[in-house]
């Protein structure tokens, strides 16, 4: 499975921003070209603002959207933290016999994950981008990831102060965050059973994953480099 950060896009939804951001341009273009129509920032934060304000629009505009979101906590809603989202070496990850820390499998900061918070709920998610030094919006209500980081924050005391990092493994679809709070790391994932409210060690976690891996590319290797692969 290829590794985005719209793991899960609702594409009505994408289309909906697109849409508004063209409906606000003054100059009059109907350019059908994506990249242009999609709103750039220098900062993620600025680009949440623009995904909440776009959002906002849509729901106000269409109430039956099918997202099922409140428009009034919506409004309410804010930003507490943000989750990095990062691609890995995957080549180096299968090649791997221990890690001290997920964190020498980077090789690129994609994106991040900011949820958006009212009255002590997470009401919905906005996914932002980095191309070239500039951000957009990529996603928003990823239900899938919005579970995930309302169960750590509610069973991790050291979640909401810590630096988070999201890992998506390429293939076996395994989420892997990293939460480090003052220098102290530790790693959840929900993967096949295991719990996100339980500390693993980095090779512990290293070796589940690298097995589920190894034996899909044993598996579906063939297919997966003659791109025939529709599993």
């Amino acid at each position: 499975m290829k590794t985005v950060l719209s793991y899960r896009n609702v594409l009505s939804v994408l289309l909906a921003l697109t849409f508004f951001a063209c409906q606000s341009k003054k100059d009059g273009s109907e350019s059908t070209n994506t990249q242009q129509q999609t709103p750039q920032f220098s900062t993620s934060s600025e680009a949440v603002t623009q995904g909440k304000k776009d959002l906002l629009e849509l729901l106000r505009t269409n109430p039956a959207n099918g997202m099922n979101l409140n428009l009034q906590l919506v409004e309410k809603a804010q930003p507490e933290e943000s989750i990095t989202a990062v691609d890995i070496d995957f080549q180096q990850f299968l090649k791997a016999d221990s890690l001290q820390s997920f964190r020498s499998l980077i090789t690129v900061e994609k994106g991040k994950i900011t949820p958006l918070y009212a009255d002590g709920q997470m009401v919905t998610s906005i996914n932002t981008r980095i191309d070239n030094g500039s951000w957009s919006v990529s996603g928003i209500k990823d239900l899938v990831i919005e579970s995930e980081l309302s169960e750590m924050r509610n069973n991790i005391q050291e979640y909401r102060n810590a630096e988070i990092i999201f890992f998506e493994i390429p293939n076996i679809d395994a989420h892997v965050f990293s939460v480090n709070n003052n220098g102290q790391e530790a790693y959840y994932s929900n993967y096949n059973g295991m719990s996100l409210s339980k500390a693993l060690a980095p090779n512990e976690l290293l070796q589940i994953l690298k097995n589920e891996a190894l034996a899909f590319e044993r598996e579906y290797g063939d297919q997966l480099k003659k791109g025939k692969l529709t599993k």
